[in-house]
């Protein structure tokens, strides 16, 4: 009682203050401004008095940041923003505030203002600045707002005003309306707003939005709303109607006594209904009631607990005794049970049972858009499901659900243990079986893995194993086998077996890699890549590798052949050429290397190339293994036959053999012999280093020139000749018979010496025979006389 007179003088303190500040104008402002924050929220309040307030807000550096003028009202609350709505930085600001009584007076008020990072304080003022002091000018004495404490009780009962709405404030309790002598204490409620927001007329403890202990009289009728989205649950906060001219009269009209009324048209008058009450409080429906509830000659409730509803006989639509519900239809007509005027199921005259369909095919068939049964168990894991078994049998199938783990069972079997193997059929035939022990067979009723087909297995897309592909056909009659092998391609006419071959090749054609990584990186067409990273990285065309990491520096180079382990070539865009073996490599195009070479490309020795023998000693051997053994060359231009030379063995001897058009070798035309060394042209068996048979006769000629610069030769038959430029035998000559000729090539006597003279120094001289055999030396004496002197015979 004590804190109701407090508020109630409070309220008429506020009031007389106001009265008191109009009629004097004492030199000291009397005038209370108070300020309290909460949260980031500042509240500004002054009596009820104040019909205007100015609030300004100032920075240390002088700055105004926020200037609002607030008219018609006594209330203002500041949410800690300046004038552009943005929210200030911590710190201390002032705040200054003047307030506009009824009479016109101004009263000034100063405070201060700490922001802090999620809330604010307010305070009596500090000094101001030197730029405050200069921005707001000189400040009343005894100017500072009030600040009330923290601990004080919020019992006060204000009536104030924001400039948009008037509003009552309590700070705690209902607000209650009375009536009375308020400075005796003697008063009587009448009306009470409870803290929860009921209000009550007539009643101290409201229990409702509105609460009326007494009659409520209204001259028209009070309609209520009901709640929007509920045909039968009003809201406690939603108005009546949308405007006061929608509300109409309830009812209007007259009726006769017992009967319940109706509406009997459109505009709102009453009449009687086929529904009576009798006074004791019987129901009757087309008739004057005689029970509790009679309805003619259709439904009928007796206190004994039996009844017809429809009755035309024994049975009737829907009927009941002691022990038994029944529920009928018309004969001949099925059963439908509806909701919201719509049928959802059906029970036809054949005994069949529809939900979602009005003409089920089985005995009990379910169809709509959502899921058509849902089976719950009444405790966790309990695997309640559906079993199903064969008529008189105790094998069948359970279908079950476990809602801790979301898994679904499918057990066969027997009930008492649901063990054994589930089996699929289709037209009488058994096409699939899943084991006890979970191996799933397709074809098969003993599979033996977890999955075993017998016949064919297609894939539209592809095949995973482990969550990983590993062989699709994607593209253009692609083939792709291996984890990530052809992962991104979409061209066509591809094969790629191994991991990650061709992984990154998104077009291409005609490729084939086989090989983990085998052209992981390549981009070019019609490429042949086998061996782990063979071609890792090319975009040439048509290359062959062969071998692991074979073609590692081939990036553009085509058409380039490379055989064996880390074959490779020297450039990275040859053309046509081929290396074959480990490390082998080729430097140039249109180049053909056979074997390693010892330092290149990491080989640590040459390689010997054996033809005819598997163990080469030297960097190329050949071995015919029999006496014919040869090494043909031909010429290009020689097609007609097989034109040319060849290096031949004949007995172990090597030989140099020629062939005409036609293809057949001429005899060994050179012979090296094995055991002599003895080089023969035109023998077989030389006798000599050096030996030269001409069985034509066609004779032996050394020449200087291909213009026919004779420098010696052999004639056919044994004669010998030194050539001048133009004459064969011009120079010497010995012909077959013996004859010699100087200067000539046709002599006539054993010497001829033709154009020259003849010198012989002394002593020499020369020896001529006489008749008796006596050989005489002819000399020529110091006078130039001939001498003959005897000498042997040579």
């Amino acid at each position: 009682m004590k804190q109701v007179i407090f508020t109630y003088v409070f309220i008429f303190g506020l009031l007389t203050t106001a009265s008191a500040q109009e009629s004097t104008t004492p030199q000291k402002s009397s005038l209370t401004i108070t300020a309290s924050a909460a949260g980031e929220q500042v509240r500004i309040t002054a009596p009820s008095s104040v019909v205007q307030m100015h609030v300004e807000v100032y920075a240390a550096s002088g700055e105004r940041l926020f200037d609002q003028e607030i008219r018609g009202g006594n209330v203002f609350d500041w949410h800690l923003q300046d004038g552009q709505g943005q929210r200030l930085a911590p710190g201390s600001y002032v705040c200054v505030v003047t307030a506009k009584s009824v009479s016109g007076k101004l009263t000034q008020k100063i405070g201060t203002v700490r922001v802090e990072t999620n809330a604010a304080s307010v305070q009596l003022p500090e000094p101001l600045s030197a730029p405050q002091a200069q921005t707001i000018g000189p400040v009343e004495e005894n100017a500072s707002w009030t600040v009330p404490g923290t601990d004080e009780p919020q019992t006060t009962t204000v009536i104030a005003h924001d400039g948009t709405d008037g509003q009552m404030i309590r700070g705690r309790g209902a607000l209650t309306f009375r009536i009375g002598n308020f400075f005796s204490g003697i008063d009587t409620e009448q009306m009470r707003l409870s803290e929860a927001g009921n209000l009550g007329i007539g009643t101290s403890e409201p229990k409702a939005k509105l609460d009326v202990a007494g009659t409520i009289r209204a001259e028209r009728f009070l309609v209520a709303r009901p709640k929007l989205g509920s045909a039968t649950q009003a809201s406690d906060s939603v108005a009546a109607t949308d405007t006061t001219d929608s509300v109409q009269p309830l009812a209007s009209g007259s009726g006769t006594q017992n009967h319940i009324a109706k509406w009997t048209d459109n505009a709102g008058a009453l009449g009687d209904s086929a529904i009576t009450e009798t006074a004791g409080g019987n129901v009757g429906i087309g008739t004057t009631a005689t029970v509790a509830l009679d309805v003619y000659g259709k439904f009928k409730i007796n206190n004994d607990g039996t009844g017809k509803w429809g009755a035309s006989g024994a049975q009737g639509l829907l009927s009941w005794d002691t022990n038994l519900a029944i529920i009928g239809g018309y004969a001949d007509n099925n059963l439908g049970l509806f909701a919201n005027n719509t049928q959802y199921a059906t029970l036809t005259t054949a005994g069949r049972f529809g939900i979602g369909t009005t003409a089920p095919s089985s005995l009990f068939e379910i169809k709509g858009a959502v899921p058509v049964l849902s089976i719950n168990g009444t405790t966790s894991n309990s695997f309640r499901g559906l079993t199903f078994l064969d008529d008189g049998s105790d094998f069948g199938t359970k279908l079950t659900a476990n809602a801790s783990t979301g898994e679904l069972r499918d057990s066969v079997g027997p009930s008492v243990a649901w063990g054994g193997f589930r089996t699929f059929y289709t037209d009488t035939t058994e096409k699939m079986r899943i084991t006890s022990s979970g191996n799933v067979g397709v074809g098969t009723i003993n599979p033996t893995t977890k999955l075993d087909v017998n016949g064919d297995i297609n894939t539209s897309t592809q095949y995973s194993v482990g969550g990983n592909r590993v062989l699709s056909n994607g593209g253009l009659r692609n083939l792709f086998a291996g984890v990530g092998a052809g992962q991104n391609n979409i061209g066509g006419d591809n094969a790629f077996f191994g991991h990650q071959s061709g992984l990154l090749m998104t077009g291409g054609f005609g490729n084939s890699f086989f090989g983990t990584v085998a052209g992981t990186s390549s981009t070019g067409n019609l490429n042949s890549f086998f061996g782990r990273g063979a071609g890792i990285q090319t975009s040439g065309q048509a290359n062959s590798f062969f071998g692991a990491d074979a073609g590692f520096g081939n990036t553009s180079g085509s058409s380039n052949t490379l055989i064996g382990y880390g074959a490779d070539v020297g450039a990275n865009n040859l053309t046509n050429a081929t290396a074959i073996g480990a490390n082998a490599k080729v430097t140039q195009s249109n180049s053909l290397v056979l074997g390693s070479i010892n330092g290149t490309n990491g080989a640590g020795a040459d390689t010997n190339v054996g033809i005819g023998t598997s163990a080469p000693v030297n960097v190329l051997h050949l071995n015919g293994n029999h006496n014919d053994f040869a090494l043909t060359f031909t010429n290009q231009s020689n097609t007609a036959g097989r034109r040319g030379y060849r290096i031949a063995f004949d007995s172990d001897r090597l030989t140099f053999q020629s062939a005409a058009d036609s293809g057949a070798f001429a005899a060994n035309q050179m012979t090296i012999d094995p055991p002599t060394g003895n080089v023969g042209i035109g023998t077989t068996a030389p006798s000599f280093k050096l030996h030269i048979n001409d069985p034509s006769n066609t004779g032996l000629r050394v020449q200087n020139n291909t213009s026919g610069g004779t420098v010696a030769g052999f004639g056919g038959f044994g004669a010998f000749q030194i050539d001048t430029i133009a004459t064969t035998g011009g120079r010497f000559t010995v012909k077959e018979n013996g004859n010699t000729g100087i200067g000539t090539n046709n002599p006539n006597a054993k010497l001829q010496v033709v154009g020259g003279n003849v010198y012989i120094a002394n002593p020499n001289g020369v020896i001529i025979s006489s008749p008796n055999g006596v050989c005489w030396l002819i000399g020529v004496s110091n006078a130039g006389a001939l001498t003959t002197i005897a000498v042997p015979c040579p």
